[in-house]
């Protein structure tokens, strides 16, 4: 048996109670040897150890169960929460997590996942997937797709053809190009244990290792039948909810028709709304989403959905003086969102969707039309030729009234106290000093003389020149004193 001093603040090195270090005590030569070669023990999260209080406190407590007391076997079996694991604050990830999951919109109902569609008279069966394929076909209900980035906050919300993989690959392609986007050299898919959204997750992981897009792919299940486990893309799937009855209910007062699910505008305005989640909801950091991708904020305008604008034709390619060139170079089309990819417009005009980096609005009495909307026939996957409307707008609804014009005049002037001790009014001031602060006759009194005045026309002649040139007083007349 060896005795050896350990050094203070070593590892050897234990605290007592009162804080005290024992410096003398028994040391075994092997544990000496480990800790020399670095093997130190890791922090870890640790359960909070539960002390039981006196039986007087348990019987006093008996009484109500007010408050929760983790000690109480009752208090535990019926309000206990579980473990708490979503407060991440503090905790590094050195690899980025992308959420995807699925989500419905429903004409009636409210619905979210696949379970959640048994009480709207969708079993879990074979019955049931067709009463659900039967109901997507005829618009009562529209199958999305979310991706959202953990770390910077983006969310990508989109109206797919189907659940699982399609023939032509065309969710794994647009799933490859968000993540082209987002730029992660190494990313941590998540999602459920859903077979569709599993098999989409894996087929998107192994597409972004063979293609060489990430350095790194694999893919994180959360428990089985535990929602909150992926609570991360959860939050993304209500902000888009939230944001976008808010947009769609904007836009049916707007144009005076309710808008069908089935139309092509409900899946633009549902990226159109993820698109608004990612630009414009700063962080505690005071960064949008949008800046934590790019490294700038964004810089395209914002313009309401479904507005007639003015969008400027390409100078080059293709589609330059297609009609000669001593044609328009703006033409009018349907605002529709934005372009991720090359920070374009995207608008409906002419029959075909186009892409523009340049947009002017119209006066607002021209910008909300029906009929252009309605006449929309493609939706974000459409192919190039032309379609024919597969819906029209709904029936008639309370119309916004168009704003009033209002006056542009500026407020009301103020006579200050220290123009009276500076004597740019001496005739006023004898005529009516107690009016001067509150008087609304004195104060028309006192602008006259005021913008004349040598101290006083700094604060008096802006106002002067606003009021002439609202009232389209000639500009001869607008020269300062």
């Amino acid at each position: 048996m060896n005795e050896r001093a350990a050094k203070p603040g070593s590892a050897d090195a234990e605290a007592n109670e009162d804080g005290e270090v024992n410096v003398d005590e028994e040391i075994d030569e092997d544990d000496f040897r480990c800790q020399l070669d670095g093997d130190v023990e890791t922090s870890l999260r640790k359960g909070r150890p539960l002390f039981m209080p006196t039986e007087a406190q348990i019987e006093d407590h008996r009484l109500t169960h007010v408050p929760y007391r983790s000690w109480c076997r009752h208090c535990v079996l019926g309000r206990a929460l579980g473990e708490k694991r979503g407060a991440t604050t503090g905790r590094p990830h050195s690899i980025p997590r992308v959420g995807l999951d699925y989500f419905f919109i429903t004409a009636e109902g409210t619905a979210y996942g696949r379970r959640g569609l048994v009480p709207l008279g969708y079993p879990d069966d074979d019955d049931g997937d067709a009463k659900l394929t039967e109901a997507r076909r005829t618009g009562q209900m529209l199958k999305c797709l979310i991706v959202r980035c953990y770390d910077s906050k983006v969310v990508i919300a989109r109206i797919v053809p189907q659940k699982g993989i399609d023939e032509d690959r065309l969710v794994i392609d647009l799933v490859i190009s968000d993540l082209k986007w987002l730029g992660h050299s190494r990313v941590l898919l998540k999602c459920d244990n859903e077979p569709a959204i599993t098999a989409l997750t894996n087929a998107v992981c192994e597409a972004a290792k063979s293609e060489g897009l990430v350095q790194t792919a694999s893919v994180e299940h959360s428990p089985a039948t535990d929602s909150q486990a992926n609570g991360g893309t959860e939050v993304g799937v209500k902000l888009v909810r939230g944001l976008f009855r808010s947009l769609r209910s904007c836009l049916e007062q707007r144009i005076g028709r309710k808008l069908p699910m089935m139309h092509p505008l409900t899946s633009w305005l549902l990226e159109h709304t993820s698109n608004l989640l990612s630009v414009s909801v700063r962080g505690t950091d005071g960064v949008t989403p949008w800046a934590r991708v790019r490294g700038r904020p964004f810089g395209l305008q914002i313009l309401n959905f479904g507005e007639r604008c003015n969008y400027k034709l390409r100078t080059k390619g293709p589609e330059h003086d297609d009609r000669g060139n001593m044609m328009m170079r703006h033409e009018q089309g349907v605002f529709l969102g934005y372009d991720r990819s090359t920070n374009e417009y995207i608008l409906y005009g002419d029959g075909e969707l186009r892409r523009t980096r340049a947009v002017m609005r119209c006066p607002f009495e021209e910008r909300w039309c029906a009929k252009d909307l309605e006449a929309v026939d493609r939706t974000p996957w459409s192919s190039a030729e032309r379609k024919e409307p597969k819906a029209v707008l709904g029936e008639e609804v309370m119309k916004d009234p168009p704003p009033q014009p209002g006056s542009n005049l500026p407020r009301k002037f103020k006579v200050l106290r220290t123009d009276l001790r500076n004597r740019l009014l001496v005739i006023l001031k004898a005529a009516s000093c107690a009016r001067i602060s509150d008087g609304t006759e004195s104060t028309d009194r006192a602008f006259p003389m005021m913008i004349g005045a040598e101290q006083g026309s700094w604060r008096s002649w802006p106002r002067h020149r606003r009021v002439k040139r609202d009232s389209r007083t000639p500009s001869s007349e607008l020269i300062a004193p």
